[in-house]
């Protein structure tokens, strides 16, 4: 019989008991020395959860609440594992009982679940009782930014702009707030100057950041101001080179330039990186057509096909014109079939089979 006099070997006993799924026994051998065995069990849960081992992480997590209910942290990394599960009830549960229990990092995430769901009322009003229930805690200016973005989806311009105003007087210098700030300036009332001096402003703040380079990249396309645009988005990329439709955005604005050589190395710089992306041979075809390489817009439109997920009617339109320039009518006959197949009424895929028909 092991005596309390030992404290390593009750430890000892407790951890092997619980690995066994023994919780209740692990306790009562941690109780005789009154250790608290809480802080391990929740790295070897994080530990778990970083290796995507869920299950072994929530057998963590879940000794841990059988010690002690009112862990806040295990119930809220509980949630975060039915979250990534797509378990979103359980995970609601699990990250409540978290805010209740005062773990403030939980309010963002059980805000996010409703988010992602498109129930913005109910996600605004998570963080809005945070931001009066935790009026000391370092993540409100997280939950102030969260309220804006489920307005910004909402389109809800003039309220995103009084949170906004509201946020800056307790967070004056967030960049990321001056950033939301530009876009829902732009999106209110289209003013050009008012949304770039606030987007400016989130750059002077923090320059790592690439969402407000994008946006200066959108709002220059929007003014048909293509030039600047490949600057901006440029910026962007630079900061986070994993933004696929930055590449595209970017080559697109070549493209409206009428600067055909530009979009053309542009839209092969964005195949590079992302090979596999559908949409940019695409878009590089429509190029190799316009400047004569009829083999290369070949090429690319059957790359395309071959890599979109699912029959796209733009796709098949497409490939039907270039076959039909290259004078492979069968082929672009066949083309403009499936697109009827898609769309029974599609005029354009019509009058073409009725022209090549004639032939």
């Amino acid at each position: 019989m092991l005596k309390p006099n030992n404290p390593a070997a009750y430890r000892g006993l407790g951890f092997a008991l619980a690995m066994q799924g023994y919780g209740s026994e692990a306790l009562e051998a941690w109780r005789e020395i009154q250790f608290d065995a809480t802080p391990v069990l929740v790295a070897w849960g994080q530990r778990a959860g970083r290796e995507e081992q869920y299950d072994m992480a929530l057998f963590w997590y879940r000794n841990i609440l059988e010690f002690d209910n009112t862990t806040a942290e295990a119930w809220y990394q509980i949630g975060k594992i039915q979250h990534e599960r797509n378990q979103l009830e359980e995970a609601v549960e699990s990250y409540r009982k978290a805010v209740s229990l005062g773990y403030t990092e939980s309010v963002e995430s059980l805000g996010l679940v409703f988010f992602q769901q498109n129930e913005f009322a109910e996600a605004k009003a998570i963080w809005r009782e945070a931001l009066i229930r935790f009026p000391d805690c370092s993540e409100r200016v997280n939950w102030w930014r969260d309220i804006v973005f489920a307005l910004m989806a909402e389109k809800e311009w003039d309220r995103a702009l009084e949170v906004i105003t509201k946020a800056m007087k307790e967070f004056p210098d967030d960049s990321r707030l001056y950033f939301q700030l530009g876009v829902s300036l732009y999106e209110k009332n289209g003013d050009v100057e008012q949304a770039t001096d606030a987007l400016g402003r989130a750059i002077a703040l923090d320059e790592s950041l690439p969402g407000s380079y994008r946006a200066m990249g959108d709002i220059m396309i929007h003014e048909e101001r293509y030039k600047e645009a490949i600057v901006w988005y440029t910026e962007a990329i630079a900061r986070d080179a994993e933004k696929r439709t930055w590449y595209l955005m970017r080559a697109d604005a070549a493209f409206l330039s009428d600067d055909t050589a530009l979009a053309l190395n542009l839209y092969q710089d964005t195949i590079e990186r992302f090979p596999d992306l559908a949409i940019a041979h695409y878009e590089i075809a429509k190029i190799y057509l316009l400047i004569g390489q009829q083999d290369e817009a070949i090429e690319s439109i059957e790359k395309a096909l071959s890599l979109a997920e699912s029959p796209n009617l733009q796709y098949y339109l497409r490939a039907g014109n270039i076959y039909e320039q290259a004078h492979e009518n069968e082929k672009a006959l066949q083309a403009y079939y499936q697109v009827l197949t898609m769309a029974p009424n599609n005029e354009t895929a019509q009058q073409a089979i009725d022209r090549l028909r004639e032939q």
